[in-house]
């Protein structure tokens, strides 16, 4: 220890050089990582190579989750899935809505406790005026319906203030079903998908809030979760407001958007072919639904998703776990819903903290980079002496070659190794994510930029030390 002390203060100057570049990689990461967190704030106004650094960012966040491995999803929700059997099955889409009223007839005899249709029902059925009341007469009947809104973000636009202030703003379309539809079932919630720049899904909105009448408005998670609860829609209101008494606290990473702490790849959740019970006839081979019994089996006290996942129906995007094939936004909406339901959300640190981490990792990195210079360049010097040769006079050595390797195993892999070690483990352990890409690109700067440095002193000392030896 002694040594190593007395290491660092022979080569102050070196250290003041390091100290300094960590600084200065860890002002301009700053500055990305403020990006990356408040992309609101910067709209196009972006510095250059963000969008690179950003998807790194997010490409480590995914491998993050795919090592934690899979969640407990419990047996609360069953997907009703409109997958490519049933459209063989039933017919194009949309399905008439007939359909969908068996199905909640069927549900609600099984004695499901919650329906949520993650369908868009915004426009009327060219089947006719019959085909829409037969499904909203199935809805009244039931009781516990939610059906989807849509929420389409606009342009911004300049609308009048109190006072007679004039300001511009974000100006959003709810997009309801349609009124017979709305007046039978239990809610709504936006099932709006938001699309990271790399057109993964890795976050979701829990609340989206209405500037016009003053009020927040519940996505389909919190909506479906909180119902499912037995909360009344201002209850709702208030959870994704943080304002509900009993209820863990929502880690928002901006707004109401939240990380969707997925429990695992494509079919994590107990999942059944929606034609089982949306045909006329209930097929009699299938032992699962053919008799009430078995359907009360199946979903009694359930809160039943249904939603589309065949792939003619364009709802499946990529998530962390793309490698098993792209998410259906049903099951996106069940992962919402599994977070509100055992409160085990995704949370975020903050610049305030994240910053002093980035900048630490940056100075250990050259710190580390400047002790072990001595002790590379002696075993270096020994490795090219024994392995050097000449071809025709032309000398051929191993020094920068293994100076490098010895480097890079004594100060770059070590600093990597532990921050993805911990990193990891605050994401398994506490749901906790911290930024890796960017302390990774610090780290790795750091260390090129302070070896280069180190190589130039390094080599100069060794080239004076060579010329003195030849004098004798």
């Amino acid at each position: 220890m002694k040594a190593f002390w007395q290491t660092l203060k022979g080569r102050r100057r070196q250290l003041a050089v390091m100290s300094v570049m960590a600084l200065g990689l860890s002002v301009v990461l700053l500055r990305y990582q403020h990006e990356f967190e408040h992309e609101e704030e910067y709209g196009d106004n972006r510095w250059p190579a963000y969008t690179l650094l950003q998807v790194f960012e997010l490409k480590l966040f995914d491998e993050r989750m795919r090592r934690r491995g899979r969640l407990p999803t419990g047996d609360e929700i069953v997907i009703l899935a409109i997958d490519h059997e049933s459209m063989q099955n039933i017919g194009d889409w949309p399905f008439p809505r007939q359909c969908h009223a068996r199905i909640v007839d069927r549900l609600r005899e099984a004695g499901a406790k919650i329906i949520a249709f993650d369908v868009d029902f915004s426009s009327s059925m060219a089947r006719g005026a019959k085909d829409d009341a037969a499904f909203a007469k199935a809805c009244a009947r039931a009781g516990n319906v939610i059906l989807a809104a849509n929420l389409e973000e606009g342009s911004k636009e300049t609308v009048e203030r109190q006072g007679g202030d004039f300001e511009a703003t974000d100006v959003s379309r709810e997009i309801y079903p349609i009124p017979e539809l709305e007046d039978a079932c239990l809610g709504t919630g936006f099932i709006t998908v938001r699309e990271d720049i790399d057109a993964f899904v890795r976050t979701i909105d829990a609340a989206w809030y209405n500037d016009a009448f003053e009020e927040t408005l519940p996505f389909f998670g919190p909506m479906v979760a909180g119902t499912y609860e037995g909360l009344t829609p201002e209850q709702i209101t208030d959870w994704t407001r943080n304002r509900l008494k009993g209820k863990k606290r929502v880690p928002y990473v901006h707004g109401f958007q939240m990380l969707i702490n997925y429990a695992g790849p494509v079919r994590s959740f107990l999942t059944h072919s929606y034609y089982y019970l949306g045909m006329e006839q209930i097929p009699q081979n299938n032992d699962l639904v053919n008799t009430l019994e078995a359907r009360r089996k199946l979903f009694k006290d359930k809160l039943v998703l249904i939603g589309g996942t065949a792939d003619e129906l364009r709802d499946n995007r990529p998530s962390p776990y793309f490698r098993q094939g792209n998410t259906p936004g049903v099951e996106i909406h069940a992962n919402a819903v599994r977070m509100f339901l055992d409160q085990h959300y995704l949370g975020r640190a903050s610049s305030k903290v994240t910053g002093p981490i980035l900048l630490l990792v940056a100075l250990i990195t050259g710190f580390i980079t400047v002790p072990v210079g001595k002790p590379v360049s002696v075993i270096a010097t020994q490795i090219d002496t024994r392995l050097s040769f000449s071809v025709r006079g032309t000398r051929f050595g191993f020094y920068g070659l293994t100076w490098f390797v010895l480097y890079l195993l004594g100060a770059m892999v070590p600093p990597i190794v532990v921050f993805t070690a911990v990193n990891q483990w605050l994401f398994a352990k506490h749901d906790l994510v911290f930024p890796l890409g960017y302390p990774l690109v610090g780290i790795a700067a750091t260390y090129f930029l302070g070896i280069f440095y180190m190589f130039l002193t390094e080599e100069q000392e060794r080239k004076k030390m060579h010329g003195r030896f030849q004098r004798y």
